[in-house]
């Protein structure tokens, strides 16, 4: 993220910003969550994609197209959702390091 200060106040609160990806999590076309907050189809795709108003504490790693596709298929046969299932391995690992 970057820490430089926006030139612009933002147009939703933390809140609204974690509506908005409840909504999406739920189904809500986001041309329909985007009237609804105001805001751009394209914002709207951004907070769900945890591009813009990220919660704080919300690490973002790049993997290379082959992990993700691995983690992804791992994910599904556990049901569990692909961003789910690298946080806990990523804390799974960070937990058995002798620091």
């Amino acid at each position: 993220m970057n820490s430089r200060p926006h030139p612009f106040a933002a147009k939703l609160s933390p809140g609204q910003a974690e509506e908005v990806r409840r909504l999406r999590a739920n189904g809500a076309p986001l041309a329909e969550i985007a009237g609804r907050f105001g805001i751009a189809k394209s914002s709207a795709c951004r907070i769900t994609k945890l591009k813009a108003h990220a919660p704080a504490g919300t690490l973002r790693v790049a993997l290379p197209e082959f992990e993700w596709a691995l983690l992804a298929e791992l994910a599904e046969d556990g049901e569990v959702p692909a961003e789910t299932l690298a946080a806990d391995l990523l804390v799974e690992m960070l937990r058995s390091r002798a620091w």
